[in-house]
């Protein structure tokens, strides 16, 4: 709109200012606000463009995934304490301290109701018969899976074989009061990583 005032300004001055205004004043008015019409189109890189809306809808946050929760600070002394045995058996005990952090990691996770998903990278190709399920939500229908059930005891080790561990695990809901026990077995692999056989009751 200010572009259009401005040109019809100019074209009134050239009107006055020209000597043709005399001759055909209709006329050399109508070409001189043409003319100034071209000139501020061009000066302004193409004229007054009508703007277009921006129709993209905003983008909308999309909702955290759910997470599993995290044992407390208990819990974790709890468990740590469970998986260190008091055993005068040397061999067991240097077999059990190298196992240790894949222990510690998994027992964690399934205490707090980890998805199945989550566990195949501990899980071993040589599995047992039961195979290797971790996954226990069903067993506890009573327990708030906002929170986590306490491993309470880590007990029965013993070795399966010279390279593998065989342990029961007691675990329990502080809420509810029903306990679940199960027992695992954990084998040494060639690359000195420890994973997986099953689990069993």
């Amino acid at each position: 709109m200010q572009l259009r005032h401005a040109a019809l300004a100019l074209a009134f001055s050239s009107i006055i200012a020209s000597p043709a205004h005399a001759e055909d004043p209709i006329l050399n008015g109508l070409k001189a606000i043409n003319n100034a019409l071209g000139k501020l189109s061009a000066n302004s890189g193409g004229g007054n463009k009508d703007v277009v809306a921006d129709t993209t809808p905003p983008s909308i946050p999309s909702a955290p995934a759910p997470q599993a929760p995290a044992l407390s600070e208990q819990q974790k002394k709890q468990l740590v304490k469970q998986i260190n045995p008091k055993t005068k058996n040397t061999q067991l005990k240097a077999m059990i301290a190298e196992a240790n952090p894949t222990i510690e990691k998994v027992l964690g996770m399934t205490a707090c109701f980890y998805p199945s998903t989550s566990f195949g990278v501990y899980q071993s190709d040589n599995r047992g018969p039961g195979g290797f399920d971790a996954h226990q939500t069903w067993l506890f229908p009573h327990h708030d899976r906002s929170q986590c059930v306490n491993v309470q005891r880590v007990m029965d080790w013993k070795m399966t074989a010279k390279n593998a561990l065989a342990f029961h695990v007691l675990y329990v809901s502080e809420q509810s009061g029903e306990s679940v026990q199960r027992g695992y077995e954990i084998q040494k692999q060639l690359d000195d990583t420890w994973l997986f056989n099953q689990t069993y009751y």
